[in-house]
């Protein structure tokens, strides 16, 4: 799962993610999501995990909301923006990857994680091709497939980001992404982070 630091510090920021997934063992874990109305959704048998801890205190911090964060030149943003999705071949994944810049940029992994690092425009490139480029990561066999059904269904509300994901499922500051298993995922199940009410793996 990946977040970031900014500068000289965004690899030990990267070195972060173990907070996020977990890695499964013998035949998988189950991850379940119970909601308000008493209803509950279970993942079973995945390989990686989106760890309890993070997924309850990322819902801590949205539940309190993001502030307005340092000003960042608009103009540059803009215009930048601008270039990356001209040239972004996935429209709905480029999407994502620009409003997680801008989230990060508002302060969101300060509040989550406690630290200084603010991103500047300078960052722009790094962090969105980071959350633009990836399709792989050890433990999960059919990411880029998931990711695919995920971006190709679901495109970003207005200023959607991504918190992380693990094997089929996606945060959102908004809703988590549930697919199902094998090489031709599809989505199963999206639910609205507000009608979470708790998250266990």
């Amino acid at each position: 799962m990946v977040f970031l630091a900014f500068g000289s510090a965004i690899a030990a920021f990267f070195r972060k993610i173990g907070m996020w997934s977990r890695r499964a063992v013998g035949l998988g874990r189950t991850m379940t999501i119970r909601l308000k109305d008493g209803r509950t959704i279970e993942i079973k048998n995945v390989s990686i995990v989106i760890s309890q801890d993070a997924a309850r205190q990322s819902l801590q911090v949205l539940k309190r909301g993001l502030g307005p964060g340092d000003a960042l030149p608009e103009d540059e943003v803009r215009k930048k923006t601008e270039e990356f999705l001209k040239k972004a071949v996935n429209a709905s994944r480029a999407q994502y990857a620009v409003n997680t810049f801008r989230a990060y940029a508002r302060g969101f992994m300060k509040d989550l994680l406690r630290m200084n690092d603010k991103p500047s425009v300078e960052n722009f490139d790094e962090i969105v091709s980071t959350f633009y480029g990836t399709d792989k990561q050890a433990g999960i066999p059919n990411l880029k497939e998931q990711l695919q059904a995920l971006f190709s269904k679901c495109p970003p509300g207005e200023g959607e980001f991504l918190i992380g994901w693990a094997d089929r499922v996606v945060m959102t500051d908004k809703r988590i992404i549930i697919t199902s298993q094998g090489a031709q995922p599809v989505v199963e199940h999206e639910v609205q982070l507000q009608d979470i009410e708790d998250y266990t793996t």
